[in-house]
This record gives C-alpha cells, sequence and structure tokens, in this order.
C-alpha cells in the first residue's frame, strides 16, 4: 500500500510541475545578441484565440507560411546610430530598420528607432516590452510620446499600451510543441498628428506567447483596425546570426582624427557594390553624404570635406550591401 500510495504521489507531484503556472524572467527570455530569428508570416484562417485561463492547448500546427521576415538582435555598439541612443544595450535590426532599447533583470523595453532617415527618440515613458519577474495574471500598463520630422513636417505621436499575463500551457506550432508556454494579451492605443493632416486614432489588439529560453516570441496574433488580422510564428536561425557576426568591423579606418580641412575613410570590400559614407552629429542629424555607385574589391577610399563644418564630435557611418560600421571623428579648426 505505501508503495502505490508513493507511486500515485509522485505521479500527482510531476503533473503539477507540468502544469505549473511558469515565471518569466530577464534572465530566461531577454535577447542575447547576435541571435537571429526567422517570421513565418500565416495565414489566420482557423485560428481560434481561447479564453483566459490554463493550463491550455493551443494547437496551430497547420499554420500555412504567406511571408518571410528576419529580426537579428545586436549590441548597439555593433549598428550605426548607437551614438544618438544613450543607454541602449539591445537593438532589433530587421534588415532595414533598427529599434534601440534597454534589457535587464527588470525589463525589456524600447527607447527609440532608426527608420528610413529618420530618428525616433521616445520620450516622457519608454515603449515597455516585457516587465520581470512575470507571473501569471499580471498586469503592466505604460504611456510614452514620441516626435520626429518626416517629409519636412513633425509628426507627433502618444501612445498607451496595456498588457496582461492572461493564459499558459502548451503551444504547437509549424516549428515544434512547446510546453510551459505564456501568453501575453497586449491593447495598444495609440494618436499621432501633424500640423497639415490633424490627429488619427488607431487601435491595436495581439497576443504573443513566450516559453523560457526562447529569446523572442514564439508566436504573435494581431488585429489592427487599420490593418485586419495579422499572425507569425518564428524560428531561431543560425546562419543569419553567423552572417552578422562576420561583419567586417575593422574594416574602416578614418583620419586624420581631428581632422580641419578633410576626411579619409578608407575600407576595404570582398567585392563591387554601393556604398555611402554618411557624417552625422551626435543627436542623429545628417551633417554631409557621400556614395559612390560601385567599389572596387579590396581597398577604397572616399574624402570627405569638413572645412566649412563646425569643429566639435561627429559620426562617420559607412553602409554597404555587407553590412554597416560606424567610427567616432573630431573636427577641430
Amino acid at each position: 500500500m505505501k508503495k502505490t500510495l508513493l507511486a500515485l504521489a509522485t505521479v500527482i507531484a510531476s503533473a503539477s510541475a507540468m502544469y505549473a503556472q511558469p515565471v518569466i524572467t530577464g534572465a530566461n527570455l531577454n535577447p542575447v545578441p547576435p541571435e537571429a530569428f526567422y517570421g513565418h508570416q500565416t495565414d489566420t484562417t482557423g485560428i481560434v484565440i481561447t479564453a483566459p485561463g490554463g493550463p491550455l492547448t493551443w494547437n496551430y500546427a497547420t499554420l500555412t507560411p504567406t511571408g518571410l521576415d528576419t529580426t537579428t538582435m545586436l549590441t548597439c555598439l555593433a549598428t550605426p546610430y548607437c551614438d544618438s541612443f544613450a543607454g541602449s544595450n539591445i537593438v532589433s535590426f530587421d534588415n532595414t530598420n533598427y529599434a534601440y532599447g534597454i534589457a535587464n533583470s527588470s525589463r525589456f523595453s524600447f527607447i527609440g528607432a532608426y527608420s528610413s532617415g529618420n530618428y525616433v527618440h521616445i520620450i516622457n515613458g519608454m515603449n515597455d516590452i516585457l516587465m520581470y519577474p512575470l507571473h501569471y495574471n499580471d498586469t503592466h500598463k505604460d504611456t510614452f510620446d514620441a516626435n520626429f520630422s518626416i517629409m519636412g513636417f513633425m509628426l507627433y505621436h502618444h501612445e498607451v499600451d496595456s498588457m496582461v499575463y492572461d493564459a499558459y500551457g502548451t503551444l504547437t506550432i509549424p516549428s515544434g510543441t512547446y510546453p510551459n508556454t505564456i501568453r501575453i494579451h497586449r491593447f495598444n492605443l495609440s494618436k499621432d498628428s501633424t500640423a497639415f493632416s490633424g490627429a488619427s486614432l488607431s487601435f491595436i489588439e495581439s497576443y504573443e506567447w513566450y516559453v523560457a529560453g526562447f529569446h523572442h516570441p514564439l508566436f504573435t496574433y494581431t488585429i489592427d483596425t487599420s490593418g485586419g488580422t495579422m499572425a507569425e510564428y518564428y524560428i531561431q536561425n543560425a546562419a543569419l546570426a553567423a552572417t552578422i557576426i562576420a561583419e567586417p568591423v575593422n574594416s574602416l579606418s578614418v583620419y586624420p582624427n581631428p581632422a580641419s580641412d578633410m576626411i579619409n575613410v578608407d575600407f576595404n570590400v570582398s567585392g563591387n557594390q554601393p556604398a555611402t559614407i554618411t557624417l552625422s552629429d551626435l543627436i542623429g542629424r545628417t551633417i554631409m553624404t557621400s556614395s559612390v555607385n560601385s567599389t572596387s574589391k579590396g581597398n577604397n577610399t572616399i574624402n570627405i570635406p569638413v572645412a566649412n563644418i563646425p569643429g566639435g564630435i561627429y559620426v562617420i557611418q559607412l553602409h554597404t550591401a555587407t553590412g554597416n560600421i560606424t567610427r567616432k571623428v573630431s573636427i577641430a579648426h
């Protein structure tokens, strides 16, 4: 009898452990550079969002991919615009845009972005993605503003985000089955306004599934009042990360430094490709740009005249098809 009761107790304990409410911390969820992820956009037909609770089972194994995107997590110093985002220690890069964030034991938040030539700095708050430790039924709300110039006009952005860890259980997506997964239910209300077009409101509701050890959402389902429904599942991609690691970050030389009349920018590339050199100040404003349509294999030089530029500290950025590299330079007259 004792052996039978002991065996039964063991089974009960094992089952309880299997379905315990998972707790998420920064140590087991924060991204680690240079991790990279493929996002598989999918058809949303047949996706059913369950009510809150747990343990639950979400079976989305038959999702049909319709598109693909990539995300690579970088250190701030590995990006061209780090000097404009003080305090950032993590950057999300989608091969076009840089989102600058802070990841530590208490939060994972974004403080700004560089997108299509625009610097977006969050003010009066931060865009919190996750707060730690995260327990079942925990809630969080953040409010922030961001102002930036677009096509010569100032755009004013105000946003209110709220989230709740509302469910836990086992998630199945085409890449596999993941027990001890948590679900975040998020609400996003934003207001954008400009002097010439007035104000517009948008509301986005989303669900995100996370599991300890996978430093990115496993699956997202989004309902956008202006864009309809969207779904995407993610897998980690070591080959993409290896490409970022292989970036020739030591192939840029800037001299003289300090410079008074001319800055010489030397760099090496593996083949013919376009290249652009940008000189910016420390708050991200572009001072001068110089481009070549096709470089030569090996060493190349681009000269930047700076005799008419005020003295101070600036940032030289090299942009090529194989990567972006940044150096600081001093101008002194």
